[in-house]
């Protein structure tokens, strides 16, 4: 179950839309191994062939996955391969979404929606990795994986799926193919040529972008996390929706561990 929280400023809420993107997916962890005993005994383990994400260890030390990912985390749907539904409802002062009534679900097409690279993580792009560091890799994998979010419309407004937007966490450099969704905001046209007006700064002209190019300049711009950095916080700070709960079925046998060198030699794969 989850709310959704207003703002003082936003009281005045007709509706809410509930989109749910909803795929194979999970949970995907990198981790950079740098600690000197905490190599051996993995490398021992690799050559005993008897790897997992959670492992004590015979000097009684211990390794989770989850305790060391300090190279990427994501949790979601994969989604290449989601389907994405809305509905709808007026119930606006019930807290817990699980108490709303909604109309029944609409099919929305992945085509319909933008999305953007949020992160692509790269071994190579890593500062703190040093030549005789470890590198982890974990998927751990579930089915049917939903990602539930929560839009407040307000009077006089409409609900546009135009005005979503997705940021994705690209996994092709690390575990697999999957770009997992990792944020969802809630932009309409006008904000984007007010945020594209101030970072684009006194040579900014909206008659020199029809609406889908200033839209593509703004991808552009929110997928460079390190490009002014203030702009996109206050950015995300006004439409990042934060979600329900993510989670699904999982599946074990599909579950998969990796893990390289410094320089890109496999150790193990299974």
């Amino acid at each position: 179950m989850f709310s959704i929280h207003l703002e003082p400023d936003e009281t005045q809420i007709s509706k809410v839309i509930r989109l749910t993107i909803v795929a194979t997916g999970g949970e995907y962890i990198g981790c950079i191994i740098n600690d000197t005993q905490m190599k051996t005994n993995i490398k021992k383990r690799i050559d005993e062939d008897d790897i997992s994400n959670s492992m004590f260890f015979d000097d009684d030390t211990e390794f989770e996955s989850f305790n060391h990912d300090n190279m990427f985390h994501a949790n979601g749907p994969n989604f290449n391969s989601s389907s994405i539904t809305i509905e709808e409802s007026y119930d606006v002062n019930v807290e817990w979404d699980d108490d709303r009534s909604y109309t029944d679900e609409m099919a929305v097409k992945r085509s319909q929606i933008n999305s953007y690279t949020y992160e692509c993580p790269d071994p190579c792009d890593t500062e703190c990795l040093k030549d005789d560091d470890l590198i982890f890799y974990d998927y751990i994998a579930e089915k049917r994986m939903s990602y539930p979010v929560v839009i407040a419309i307000k009077n006089g407004e409409e609900f546009d799926i135009n005005y979503v937007y997705i940021g994705l966490m690209v996994m092709d450099e690390t575990i697999n193919s999957d770009e997992v969704v990792h944020e969802v905001l809630y932009i309409p046209d006008d904000k984007i040529s007010e945020y594209m007006k101030e970072y684009i700064g006194s040579e900014y002209n909206e008659k020199d972008y029809d609406k889908g190019g200033l839209k593509d300049e703004f991808l552009d711009f929110i997928s460079d996390r390190e490009e002014n950095r203030e702009l996109r916080e206050k950015i995300c700070s006004r439409h990042l929706i934060e979600p329900g709960n993510i989670d699904g079925v999982r599946e074990p046998e599909d579950d998969y561990i990796k893990i390289i060198t410094s320089d890109g030699k496999l150790l193990y794969e299974k």
